[in-house]
């Protein structure tokens, strides 16, 4: 029988799954029932396949203007953050990849595909829309697993600014980026094994202040099930490329001094640019992961 590809994979899991699920449960079924897949090619065919997710015109498949009417690939659609049915375009609507002054977007359809010019339709705003959260919500990651631990807010969750607030929320900003993401970091703590099965914390390990490139705050030193040394960098956005560079450095300093010992990698964001992707390609000691933001709403007593 010839390899599915990972469309159909997605597809055949949103067959057996209950809906809603998390790209996590989605993962798992494909894990563990075609366990030579890659976990990582998963989680970005979610992301391609799903037709309100704005980033999905950072893949390859969403690179040219079109209705998002391919059975084949167009088959997700989020109902909320880190919550995924299957597409239905009667209940949700019709969706295409659109291109204006340069810049793709995904939009909802005014019409029906057949009375609207593909790549120029108008966005509407309403119930179908691509969600967004409201601004007394609370945010909280779900590690690879699908386990809710409590976080800050993510990037995407806040009021859009209006033209006379621009300079504070430039402030409030730069004193976000100048704060260590602890609360990510300590949910971790407790939670490794969720990322990666029998990986555990090394809080004193005598190699962290050793590493020709710093560790930060966020990060995470741990062992995984093989005793191997393992750097799990930790990001509350998508991380820069000079990430790559340092994790380099560092493996190749371990490599050399700690001959022993097995040391690899592990990159832990919420969202990871194409750029970064292909750079680990052909990097067998890192691996990239994702992790998922869930709103919950809580009365104001």
């Amino acid at each position: 029988m010839a390899e599915k590809s990972p469309a159909e994979l997605i597809r055949e899991a949103m067959e057996h799954l209950d809906q809603p699920t998390t790209p996590s449960e989605i993962v798992r079924y494909v894990s563990k029932k075609y366990p030579q897949i890659d976990e990582g090619k998963i989680r970005s065919q979610v992301t391609i396949c799903c037709v309100n997710m704005p980033t999905r015109v950072s893949f390859p498949e969403n690179h040219t203007p079109r209705v998002a009417n391919d059975p084949e690939i167009d088959c997700l659609y989020r109902v909320d953050f880190g919550q995924y049915v299957s597409f239905d375009p009667e209940q949700h609507g019709h969706w295409e990849i659109s291109e204006a002054d340069g810049e793709l977007a995904v939009r909802k359809m005014a019409g029906e595909p057949s009375l609207v010019e593909p790549g120029k339709a108008k966005a509407v705003t309403g119930k179908e829309s691509v969600p967004e959260p409201k601004i007394s919500a609370k945010a909280e990651p779900v590690p690879a697993a699908g386990r809710k631990v409590p976080t800050k807010p993510h990037p995407s969750v806040k009021a859009k600014p209006e033209p006379a607030a621009e300079k504070e929320e430039i402030a409030l900003k730069q004193d976000k980026e100048a704060e260590p993401e602890m609360d990510i970091h300590e949910a971790l703590a407790s939670n490794l094994n969720e990322v990666e099965d029998g990986l555990k914390p090394l809080p004193g390990d005598p190699a962290a202040g050793k590493f020709p490139a710093k560790l930060a705050d966020a990060d995470v030193l741990a062992a995984g099930k093989d005793n191997a040394l393992v750097i799990v960098k930790v990001f509350d956005r998508p991380p820069e490329q000079q990430v790559i560079t340092d994790l380099l450095v560092n493996l190749g300093w371990a490599h050399e001094q700690m001959k022993d010992r097995k040391v690899r990698a592990i990159i832990l964001a919420p969202e990871v640019p194409d750029a970064l992707r292909f750079a680990t390609k052909t990097v067998p000691n890192i691996k990239i992961m994702i992790y998922e933001y869930k709103l919950v709403f809580s009365p104001v007593e």
